[in-house]
């Protein structure tokens, strides 16, 4: 049971707090003070703080970023359509007649769309990261070894898992912990890389709790 006292409005914008009352949430709200904002992008942060999700509206999680001194970064938008946990969606859903798909925006300080991962059950053991304008940049492909991280070209770059990505010379190019509160830090290694693995690598730290469920 959620104690009672002041926590993040699950409804609200971010930085609203409301007063739970141990059984039921009130109709008291506080406004936290905005912190401050980072510079630059989150593709170019080499510590990126990933918070826990908050439902925003029915289908759509929201996941605050921060860089190490607790700079925002922005957030992470994740929508899925067209969920259905029942025995006929899912068997509906491995054909072409029923398809949902979710995605997470990788979304800067101004609120602007940088990177988008989607994945969906037509190909569950796969990520597709591209740019707000639909081009490719890469894939993170579940295989019998693990996760392989791929180019726009198909090439491997490396390998990733829930712990983080490393190349193939064996150097680890992030390391990602979890809070243990449902968000989770992430180290980027020698960064920001040259492109496709600058965006691949906080690709893979921005779906690390993905990566983690689909292997299991």
């Amino acid at each position: 049971m959620t104690p009672a006292g002041w926590h993040p409005d699950p409804g609200g914008p971010p930085g609203r707090l409301r007063w739970w009352d141990g059984q039921a949430w009130t109709e008291n709200v506080h406004e936290q003070a905005p912190g401050p904002t980072a510079a630059g992008s989150p593709l170019d942060a080499t510590v990126l703080v990933v918070g826990p999700p908050r439902s925003a509206t029915p289908g759509t999680r929201v996941f605050e970023l921060a860089d190490g001194d607790g700079g925002r970064l922005g957030r992470l938008v994740e929508t899925s359509r067209g969920r259905n946990d029942s025995a006929l969606g899912a068997a509906l859903s491995r054909s072409t007649a029923w398809q949902h798909a979710t995605t997470r925006e990788l979304r800067g300080a101004r609120g602007y769309p940088e990177l988008v991962l989607a994945w969906g059950p037509a190909a569950a053991g796969l990520i597709v990261a591209t740019l707000p304008d639909r081009r490719e940049v890469g894939r993170l492909a579940l295989g019998p070894g693990g996760w392989a991280v791929l180019g726009f070209d198909a090439q491997p770059r490396g390998t990733a898992q829930a712990a983080g990505v490393t190349d193939g010379q064996g150097r680890q190019l992030s390391t990602v912990v979890p809070d243990g509160a449902g968000g989770w830090r992430a180290t980027v290694e020698g960064g920001p890389h040259a492109e496709p693995l600058r965006s691949l690598v906080v690709a893979a730290a921005v779906v690390a709790d993905v990566l983690a469920a689909l292997a299991s």
